[in-house]
């Protein structure tokens, strides 16, 4: 216990497993056989997992009035440090990345989507794959990777725009692409970018329009 509590105090953002081994100490009799005099058995215990810890940065904005800003922190773990994308790093990607004009058009079209909707925001991915995912208070729209795939979710979509405009966005989507959105988790490489793609852009800011202004 005095074991677990320092690394819960030295390392509160790494991922770690605390491990209760049991051993048995067997103690040879020398009429038996020659060698080691003792034999040592390790039997496991007990694992104590990693827990999801909840992870928060306060910010005090000095001014004419103070405030406190509580921002939701992400712990970094060795796995996702080492894939950690960024708006200037996914933007040079985007520029030396193997795609057609249309994808790298419908990339820049979510910045100027991010400057036109007050309430839309663009987050980054992790992996080896960089990825850009356009949100509405929070939830997703559409997520573009850098190796030509599209990536959705019919139901986050509906909490992002409404059950109405969702739903008209959700349908749009899928009688676009007919033989890849089935389903409510949707990741596919788009038939026909240039035709398709200026497509869904135009169902986005669609949906976008028609919200416009609303409480999330």
């Amino acid at each position: 216990m005095k074991l677990s509590r320092s690394l819960l105090g030295d390392h509160l953002l790494s991922e770690w497993e605390l491990a209760l081994v049991e051993l048995a100490v067997f103690r040879r009799a020398p009429e038996v056989m020659t060698g080691p005099e003792h034999l040592i058995v390790p039997h496991l215990r007990g694992v104590l997992e990693p827990e999801s810890r909840q992870v928060v940065k306060v910010v005090i904005a000095q001014g004419d009035k103070n405030r406190v800003i509580l921002e939701r922190q992400t712990p970094e773990t060795p796995a996702s440090t080492r894939q950690k994308w960024s708006e200037e790093r996914f933007r040079a990607g985007l520029e030396t990345a193997p795609l057609s004009a249309s994808y790298k058009e419908f990339a820049k079209a979510l910045f100027d989507i991010r400057s036109q909707f007050s309430d839309v925001e663009l987050q980054w991915g992790k992996g080896n794959t960089g990825s850009v995912m356009l949100k509405r208070n929070g939830h997703q729209l559409v997520e573009l990777y850098l190796n030509g795939w599209l990536g959705m979710r019919a139901k986050l979509a509906s909490r992002a725009l409404g059950e109405a405009a969702g739903a008209v966005y959700v349908g749009g989507v899928r009688r676009l692409f007919p033989d890849r959105a089935k389903n409510d988790y949707m990741c596919f490489v788009p038939p026909s970018p240039e035709k398709n793609l200026p497509l869904l852009l135009d169902l986005l800011k669609a949906g976008l329009k028609a919200v416009e202004g609303s409480p999330g």
